[in-house]
Formats: C-alpha cells, structure tokens, sequence
C-alpha cells in the first residue's frame, strides 16, 4: 500500500510501542521496479537490506537475542543452511514493526522532513544519527558538568567538543584528528565518503577511527587536497557539531 514517491516514513515497535526509527526515500531509479516509499520498504521486506538503515538496526537486536539465534540454529540442523535475505526476513518477523509514512514533493523534501523529525525524537531512535545525537549531548553535559563542579565558566556548547590542535603536519596530510574521547560521534569502521561541513565548505572526507589494540589513538578525518591550508591555521581547534546528515567543523 505504500506509494512509489518520496517521503518519510516511521517505524514503530509492535502496534502498539514506542517509535524507533525514522527514515526517507526519494525518487527511486529502474523500470519496472518498486520506487519511492514502497521501493525502499520492499528491500526490508526481501530481507536484502540487512547491512545499512532499518535494517541494519532490526538484524543487530536479532543477533542479539539468544533466543533468536537458537532457532536460526535449530533451522540450519533441520533443514540446512540459508541465505543471509532469509535470516534477514526472519529478523524483521522478530522486530514486529509496524510502518506509517508521509508522501513529500522530492527527495530533499523528504531528506529536510527527516532531519527534523531525528532532531525532535532526541536519542530515542536506533539511527544511527539519534545515537551519535545523544552521545554528542551526552559529552557536552559531561564537559559543563566538570566546569560547574571546578568553578570554571560556563561556554558555548559547540566549543565542548573539539578536535586535537590542527599542525602543520596535519595540514600538510589535509587532514584533522579527533581525540579518542570523541570518537564515538563517528562512524564505528572506516568511511571513503563522510559529509562534512569544515568553516562553511561542504566537501566529502574519509574517517578512519584507527582502533587498535591499545584504543587511544585519535581518528583521522582526511579532506581533499590543499582545502586545510585555505580554512585553518596551525594550533587550531575545530568545534565539532554532529547532524543527521553531516559532521560541522567550526
């Protein structure tokens, strides 16, 4: 029943539960194939979009439900192996999500209305964004906690979270690093195209959070060639500001 044009649509919980997740979709290419809203629920459906969005997040809560993974256990001694679209079905059986959506003019209609809706719906959703949203505020109240309590001044939110004093190395590399503390308003794995607003320019960066094994190495966001040297200056700060759709450097 969903139509095949761009909107918002949300997810909630069982019939009756809270609302998880919001997501958009704009116009959808291919003939003869699903568009819009419709295009974009029939890939969970499937059980194919297992690896990024709703599904992504619907499959993660399924893995971790033991319960669960005994009867995908079970199947596979009984019956034999699956695919990963079939357990991703299964997944989605689990969740018991119930979906309501609202028709927009075009994509960046859609994508606007989304970026609203995340922003407004706090940390309480499983994208991805509301959890960087509400690690981001979670970090920033930490940091006035500890002003408060040491008599310091109170300052900025943006200026709470910051990236390590831009070198001339790191300017030379075109790139900036954000300290270990911070990391978890970033992607959890590499990144070839992040969105990032650096001092007004808009520009597509990679992220590396270079986990290894002792964990207190600080995250490489690498821009493109020569930007660094025109928008900062060495021993600058940046003030990080985390969005739904892009990371802001100020």
């Amino acid at each position: 029943a969903a139509p095949r044009t761009p909107g918002v649509y949300m997810a909630r919980e069982g019939e009756a539960g809270a609302i998880i997740y919001i997501g958009m979709a704009g116009e959808r290419k291919g003939s003869g194939k699903p568009k819009g809203i419709q295009g974009r629920l029939k890939v969970y459906a499937s059980g194919k979009g297992i690896a990024s969005g709703l599904g992504e997040a619907v499959f993660d809560r399924a893995l971790a439900d033991a319960d669960w993974l005994r009867e995908r256990l079970a199947e596979l001694e009984t019956t034999g192996p699956r695919r990963a679209k079939h357990w991703g079905v299964e997944a989605f059986l689990r969740a018991d999500l119930h979906i309501r959506w609202t028709q927009t003019a075009d994509r960046a209609s859609a994508a606007a209305l989304e970026d609203r809706l995340v922003r407004q719906a706090g940390g309480a959703l499983w994208n991805k964004a509301s959890v960087r949203a509400a690690a981001y505020a979670a970090l920033v109240a930490e940091a006035a906690s500890h002003r408060a309590e040491f008599g310091e001044p109170q300052v900025p939110l943006a200026t709470d979270v910051v990236t390590q004093p831009v070198t001339e190395n790191d300017i030379r590399k075109h790139q900036v690093r954000i300290p270990p503390r911070f990391r978890a308003l970033f992607p959890a794995e590499k990144q070839s195209a992040v969105a990032v607003v650096l001092r007004g320019v808009t520009v597509q960066c990679s992220w590396d959070p270079r986990i290894g094994p002792d964990r207190v190495r600080s995250g490489v966001l690498r821009f493109p060639s020569g930007l660094l040297a025109k928008q900062v200056v060495p021993d600058m700060r940046l003030a990080v500001a985390v969005t739904p759709h892009a990371i802001e450097l100020s």
